[in-house]
């Protein structure tokens, strides 16, 4: 689901596999547009083709080279965009891990231009919220997911053991979210605050 420019390389193809490392890759997508004001190469995704006509798999580090290039090794955000960008959603960051990146980017990028970074942390907390929203739109889809489950009396007990637990691990993953969105916001309002001073 998505655009597809933004999507990650698993979510692509017959076997796609969702979860919110997703979210990371378009996270990451977009924070490269934001910094070098380009939106992506419209390319298939994840594949090249060959002068002899074949197709071949390349990363999407690699396939996103030119933007890359146009941000430039030593930019600031150039580390947390490649780790966003990784082909395998395990070694992308977790939604705090970019928090806190962006926290400290947000230091180093406000003594250069205060205005357009409080830009940028708007349209990540933006997205920061459309993450929450769709995580609570899995959790409702867990809920009906039990009330079907509940007509089914064999293996039932074990059923409910997984839903609650997925349900638990929506919670954590929810009140994660709500954490970094209080500090986001409470970052916008400092910055602000220091911008009138």
């Amino acid at each position: 689901p998505g655009t597809p420019l933004y999507m990650a390389p698993e979510s692509v193809g017959e076997n796609a596999v969702y979860g919110l490392s997703l979210d990371i890759f378009s996270l990451g997508v977009i924070i490269l547009a934001e910094f070098v004001d380009l939106h992506p190469e419209p390319t298939q995704a994840g594949v090249v083709q060959l002068q002899n006509g074949t197709q071949q798999a390349i990363s999407e580090v690699q396939r996103r080279r030119g933007d890359l290039m146009r941000l430039g090794g030593k930019h600031p955000a150039a580390n947390l965009i490649l780790a966003c960008l990784q082909d395998n959603p395990e070694l992308r960051p977790s939604a705090r891990q970019v928090h806190m990146s962006l926290i400290e980017l947000s230091g180093a990028r406000r003594q250069k231009n205060a205005a357009s970074l409080n830009e940028v942390c708007s349209t990540i907390t933006q997205l920061l919220e459309a993450v929450l929203e769709g995580m609570q739109s899995q959790a409702a889809a867990v809920a009906q997911l039990t009330a079907r489950v509940t007509t089914n009396e064999h293996g039932l007990r074990a059923i409910e053991d997984n839903v609650a637990a997925i349900r638990q691990q929506l919670d954590q993953q929810q009140q994660q979210q709500r954490d970094v969105l209080d500090v986001q916001r409470q970052r916008q309002v400092d910055l602000q605050y220091q911008m009138k001073l």
